[in-house]
């Protein structure tokens, strides 16, 4: 691209065949270079022909706009007052140039297009809006020889030593040097990415991205070597050590020991009890440990101790009365037994006994002989000085010690002062009364009969004895051996007999009566039994009008399909 420098009246140069005057030559051709009348500049239509509005000044980019150039053509060719030109070859400002338009660089230019030579001896530079800015001497050396003018060695040379280079980047090499084309010393400053440029920070990595100066947090250079800190490399905290650049946080959680009753468990490295990993060792606060139980010595043990590191030692010696220090309670008295009423009962049926004495507690176990009763079945209304318990059964008959162990853990005992007693009440005499023996079909009912007599209840009342259980006994299916006898064998099955609302109740004996449907084919045995202490204790009875059991004696059933 060239721009020419009119200081005299200029006409447009095209072709040397045409005529520059000629109207003729005002056509405008998208085809062919066309030309321009001195100094009259024409607008061109899209479709190449001229237009009459004239123009003062030309650029033209293929817009169709003022041309005083080759169509297409971005450099401005002539003109009387050259103006700046935008990068598309238009008119940007009625700023006027001195010298030729350079639309390349937006510019007025007084150099050629390469700006690699002077064109005259004194240059100048020009705004972003082609306006003249600043006047400066020539960078390199003017001759007469070098086809453009100027006084000979009228420039200065860009530098004359090193540290005229210098541009601020510790990236780089600075040098004034030789500049190969000229041989005029010229500065060069060259990226060198061995260089580490020191921030005068200890803890961060100092090296060259390109011409970019880094630098490089580097954690591991702040490790203090204790493991209860954490270590970061952060020059920019307000808390960092200003010349290593570190931040050395003490976590003292590391050194908890997690027992509440020891303190001075942090961390702290300059401490002259520090272990290795920078932890103080704790120390037991005994205080701490107060139970606010007055017989109990309180100790700091850490991990010897309880959760928190606590043991809340009894020392009986604390208390009076030979009472015992209970941790929960503080000093606590024995229980004491004094006398239990009745004082015996007979084990086969239920009975209600007291325990008297002093310092019973609610929930306390009562034993009577061998038999503890359920604290549910206990009255404690009267604690601390009695206890009611009902008591289903007893055991076998026996002299036994009375314990009563409060829900403390302290007990009591009057030795040898209740007796169980064994009393077997059974019935004088029964008999299965009818169907001696049976037979008969499945499914089919039938009645079935037994007797019992109590000497002096069943002769004497007029209706049946009450607090009697009767049953009819049914065996195994064709049993043998021991399952013929009901009571040695758990194979048979029995059925509620009830008093027989037909019976004269004024006889010496009670008749219960029972009805009972075989379902399997077979032979079976079948006896009646009478109890007196609700199922305790049974008397069997046999076909046998004796008193006493004879399992070879029992009723036969036999059952056909």
């Amino acid at each position: 691209m060239f721009c020419l420098l009119i200081l005299l009246s200029l006409a447009c140069k095209g072709p040397e065949t045409q005529d520059t005057d000629s109207d003729t030559d005002q056509v405008c051709d998208l085809e062919e270079y066309p030309q321009c009348g001195e100094w009259d500049l024409i607008e061109c239509a899209e479709d190449g022909s001229t237009s009459s509005t004239p123009c003062d000044f030309g650029c033209n980019t293929d817009r169709f706009e003022c041309n005083s150039c080759d169509v297409g053509v971005t450099e401005c060719l002539t003109s009387t007052s050259l103006q700046v030109c935008s990068s598309d070859g238009l008119v940007e400002s009625t700023t006027t140039c001195d010298f030729a338009c350079n639309t390349a660089r937006l510019e007025c230019n007084d150099c050629i297009p390469d700006d690699v030579y002077c064109k005259i001896d004194e240059l100048v530079t020009c705004g972003s809006g082609g306006e003249v800015a600043t006047t400066r001497t020539c960078d390199f050396g003017c001759t007469d020889s070098d086809g453009y003018g100027g006084t000979e060695g009228s420039c200065i040379p860009e530098c004359t030593e090193h540290s005229e280079c210098d541009d601020s980047n510790n990236c780089t090499v600075d040098r004034c040097d030789p500049d190969p084309l000229t041989s005029e010393l010229t500065c060069f400053n060259t990226v060198d990415t061995t260089i580490e440029p020191d921030d005068g920070i200890g803890c961060t990595i100092d090296w060259c991205d390109g011409d970019v100066e880094t630098h490089t947090d580097d954690n591991s250079a702040c490790n203090d070597g204790f493991s209860c800190s954490s270590n970061a490399c952060d020059p920019l905290d307000v808390v960092a050590d200003p010349s290593t650049g570190c931040v050395n946080t003490y976590d003292h959680t590391i050194c908890e020991d997690d027992y509440s009753c020891t303190v001075g468990d942090i961390c702290g490295p300059s401490d002259a009890n520090a272990q290795t990993n920078g932890c103080v060792p704790p120390t037991p606060d005994n205080q701490a440990c107060d139970d606010s139980v007055d017989c109990t010595i309180d100790t700091c043990l850490g991990s010897q101790g309880d959760s928190e590191g606590c043991a809340n030692t009894p020392d009986d010696a604390l208390c009076l009365n030979d009472d015992v220090c209970l941790p929960l309670d503080d000093c606590t008295p024995y229980p004491t037994i004094s006398s239990v009423e009745p004082s015996s009962a007979l084990n086969s049926a239920p009975a209600e006994l007291t325990v008297a004495g002093l310092d019973f507690t609610t929930d306390a176990e009562v034993n009577i002989a061998g038999v503890v009763a359920l604290t549910s079945d206990c009255d404690y209304s009267g604690v601390p000085t009695r206890i009611v318990c009902d008591f289903a059964l007893g055991t076998s008959p026996v002299l036994g010690d009375v314990e009563v162990v409060n829900n403390n853990g302290l007990d009591a005992q009057l030795e040898d002062s209740f007796t169980w007693t064994a009393v077997v009440d059974d019935a004088d005499f029964c008999t299965v009364q009818d169907p001696r023996d049976l037979t008969s079909q499945v499914g089919i009912a039938t009645d079935y009969y037994g007797q019992l007599y109590l000497s002096g209840q069943t002769d004497v009342y007029a209706k049946a004895v009450t607090d009697v259980a009767g049953q009819l006994g049914i065996s195994g299916k064709n049993a043998t051996g021991d399952d013929l006898d009901p009571t040695l064998s758990n194979s048979w099955t029995y059925s509620e007999a009830t008093p027989n609302p037909s019976w004269d109740f004024g006889q010496n004996n009670d008749e219960y009566v029972v009805e009972y449907t075989p379902d399997a084919q077979g032979v079976y045995q079948y006896v009646f039994r009478f109890s007196l202490d609700d199922g305790l204790n049974w008397t069997y009875c046999d076909q046998d009008d004796t008193t006493g059991f004879d399992s070879t004696n029992t009723g036969t059933l036999t059952v056909f399909p």
